[in-house]
């Protein structure tokens, strides 16, 4: 099993253990690693890491579109 497998593996089994919400998962993710690096991210590239943990691009879209309505992307 490559490195990628296992890394696709493990996501997929603590997915699948602990229920995650994609829309905390973003706003974490927005203000934890991307707002310290110029708060700036290709809607693309959320989608293809997202999709790793079973959140699509529709469901990614949405949810930007949300946080940013709500001022939590600001």
């Amino acid at each position: 099993m490559n490195h990628m497998n296992k890394l696709d593996a493990f996501i997929q089994h603590a997915v699948s253990s602990v229920p995650v919400s994609g829309t905390s998962l973003i706003s974490s993710l927005y203000g934890d690693a991307l707002s310290h690096r110029g708060g700036e991210i290709w809607l693309g590239s959320l989608a293809a890491l997202l999709e790793g943990m079973g959140f699509g691009e529709r469901f990614v879209r949405t949810a930007l579109f949300r946080l940013n309505k709500e001022g939590w992307l600001d």
